[in-house]
């Protein structure tokens, strides 16, 4: 039991929390609501395919997040004007922790005075290989049409000859190509995902890195293939007025392959 208490030990690191399991680290960053504990700061997102909580301390093998440009963030798009937080250390909307974070949660909520307010829920079950979120977005004036965005750049390299271009692809097995998007790491095959089941939503790649949800929902703007590439998932709602709340929900998934990330997905 001591051993246990000690993987889902939660580390405060400036204005970022450490959720831990077994399985999964990561760092959520408080001042823009993402993964991450600011810039290269590690931990960003790792895994470990044993489930014995066996994580690199001091290097970018690894980590899905912190090697190159460490780019996990959203966007909300307000009729077409767009509000984007990254890791990277872009800000547009300003939040902060909704009570204190835990071992395995955290939930952030942020917004654009009149506009919207927005509340990112992290949670990470002990044993389990993703980390499942919840967004919701409540309108604070009419809204003809509002699109949120989720993504990032994922290098998972913990072998040797894994590099930051991934073999991407939409879809997987049984998983329709709108609700899953796949990067896996060319040597190791160590796999990350963007996964949904909302009926709203949609894939995608980006080769020029797209913030812009429309894009992701609608399969962006690189073919599946190998590459360094940011992958995401878009939403659309329309004709909302103020007071109406949406909300998407959505994992990060791990494996130590694709077919393996999947398969526990869809359990």
């Amino acid at each position: 039991s001591s051993v246990l208490a000690a993987l889902l030990s939660t580390t405060a690191l400036a204005d970022n929390v450490i959720i831990q399991n077994e399985y999964v680290k990561a760092g959520v960053n408080e001042t823009t609501g993402t993964f991450g504990s600011g810039g290269n700061t590690r931990p960003g997102l790792q895994y470990d395919s044993t489930g014995t909580g066996t994580f690199p301390a001091d290097s970018e093998q690894g980590d899905y997040l912190t090697p190159g440009a460490p780019f996990d963030g959203f966007t909300v798009d307000v009729d077409g004007t767009a509000y984007t937080n990254n890791n990277s250390g872009g800000t547009d909307i300003t939040g902060a922790w909704v009570g204190t974070p835990s071992a395995g949660s955290a939930a952030w909520q942020g917004g654009i005075t009149g506009v919207f307010d927005i509340t990112n829920t992290y949670s990470l079950p002990s044993g389990q290989e993703y980390i499942d979120i919840t967004t919701g977005i409540t309108a604070q004036t009419a809204i003809t049409t509002l699109r949120f965005g989720r993504f990032i750049d994922p290098d998972a390299m913990p072998a040797a000859g894994d590099t930051s271009a991934t073999d991407n692809v939409l879809g997987y097995g049984t998983i329709p190509t709108a609700n899953v998007v796949f990067s896996e790491a060319t040597v190791s095959r160590y796999a990350l995902g963007l996964y949904s089941t909302d009926s709203n939503v949609g894939a995608g790649i980006s080769g020029s890195w797209s913030t812009d949800p429309l894009d992701y929902a609608t399969g962006g703007d690189y073919d599946v293939g190998n590459g360094d590439d940011t992958i995401g998932l878009g939403w659309e709602w329309t004709g909302l007025t103020a007071g109406d709340i949406v909300t998407a929900n959505y994992a990060y998934i791990f494996g130590p392959s694709a077919f393996d990330a999947a398969d526990t997905a869809i359990t």
